[in-house]
């Protein structure tokens, strides 16, 4: 597959999440600082905040970064590899903050199913590309 179809069919299936980026990163150095003077907010907060704005860092960096480029340098697929693992861990925190997550996908419906599946779908699907081997 082309890289810019890979990127836009990516991009759409990932869905709307982009636009929390910006919340993800204040929210998780904010996490991490309430973490350093003793006031957490709860671990399944903690670690959604705490991971989250890693998760989507690595999301769209796996995404925009060349597939050849990262297999070709073991620091970036590595970096990129934790990256998306803490949005993996921050995906199942959100999930468990709310108890379960049948109880989420009721109560957010389509929108939260697309909001949360799509990146982990995306995730995987690069986690698959930058460990293939060639």
């Amino acid at each position: 597959m082309k890289t810019p179809v890979r990127i836009l069919i990516q991009l759409i299936v990932a869905g709307p999440v982009l636009i929390y980026v910006p919340f993800a990163i204040i929210a998780g150095i904010g996490s991490i600082a309430s973490l350093l003077i003793g006031e957490p907010l709860g671990p399944s907060k903690s670690l959604a905040y705490g991971l989250g704005w890693l998760g989507l860092l690595g999301l769209y960096g796996s995404i925009f970064t060349p597939t050849r480029t990262v297999q070709r340098h073991h620091w970036l697929r590595l970096t990129l590899t934790v990256a998306l693992a803490c949005g993996f861990i921050a995906t199942a925190a959100v999930l468990a903050n709310d108890g379960d997550p049948a109880g989420f996908m009721a109560r957010a419906g389509v929108f939260g199913l697309y909001l949360l599946a799509g990146p982990v779908v995306v995730g995987c699907w690069n986690l698959a590309l930058m460990h293939k081997r060639a």
